[in-house]
């Protein structure tokens, strides 16, 4: 509820799931899950889900203890090809959830995207070798949708040295959350501003609006657990004329 959602299932809830060979619960168990939250309502959803069978301390003797079908080979050191072994095998299982969900959206009547993201690399000794070629502090994301969509450019960082936002900016370091993206803008809210602005007509826009004033009302809800009264609301031209 603190973090914004109506309803949180949790596996003490969840009914015959299976444990992979170190304890975590497999992923095809969330499926049904997932489904049921989409279908819990006629109208638009939410629905964020962790995944946790390839999380583990990845066994360094795995070779010994296991027989799984997928097999590693390669020039790795034994520890290294022991950890893959078993995390590989783990991730068939995430793959074949992943499966089961693209599969699901494909049959739904309603217009779905899911983002699929990691919030970290898995801690494998591999990412301890500095030459190794992924970045253990980079984790990738991606989108499927049964929908056409637009290909939004999530990788161009846009040039805000000289503009004078009143953040801090680095090349190095790209900002994902907050008010301002470091990313550049989505295409369609860049063309909706030139459209604004070819017009020639720089002034105030309403601020009364239904829906500006109900999209404000969920704001402050979400955001700040406040539950605001619309008639509480009060436009204004600005911070002077609102004290006066």
């Amino acid at each position: 509820e603190k973090l914004g959602f109506d309803d949180f299932t949790s596996i003490e809830y969840m009914n015959n799931y299976e444990k992979n060979e170190r304890g975590w619960v497999k992923d095809t168990i969330l499926t049904k899950y997932i489904k049921k939250a989409l279908d819990s309502t006629p109208g638009s959803d939410l629905v964020y889900t962790v995944a946790v069978q390839g999380h583990s301390a990845y066994p360094s003797d795995a070779l010994k203890l296991y027989d799984f079908p997928i097999k590693v080979s390669g020039n790795l050191e034994d520890k290294d090809k022991n950890q893959l072994y078993y995390y590989v095998n783990q991730l068939k299982g995430t793959d074949d959830f992943i499966g089961d969900i693209m599969d699901m959206v494909d049959n739904s009547k309603e217009d779905t995207l899911v983002v699929f993201y990691s919030d970290h690399m898995p801690a494998l000794n591999l990412f301890q070798n500095k030459n190794f070629y992924l970045d253990a502090y980079k984790a990738p994301f991606t989108f499927y949708s049964n929908f056409e969509m637009n290909k939004f450019d999530f990788e161009t960082i846009a040039d805000s040295i000289d503009y004078g936002f009143g953040t801090d900016f680095s090349m190095e370091h790209t900002m994902m959350a907050g008010a301002q993206l470091h990313v550049k803008t989505a295409p369609s809210v860049i063309r909706a501003l030139k459209g604004l602005s070819e017009a020639g007509l720089f002034g105030w826009t309403p601020s009364d609006e239904k829906k500006y004033i109900d999209a404000t009302v969920n704001w402050m809800k979400t955001v700040r657990e406040w539950n605001v009264r619309k008639d509480w609301i009060v436009p204004s031209y600005g911070i002077l004329q609102a004290m006066c």
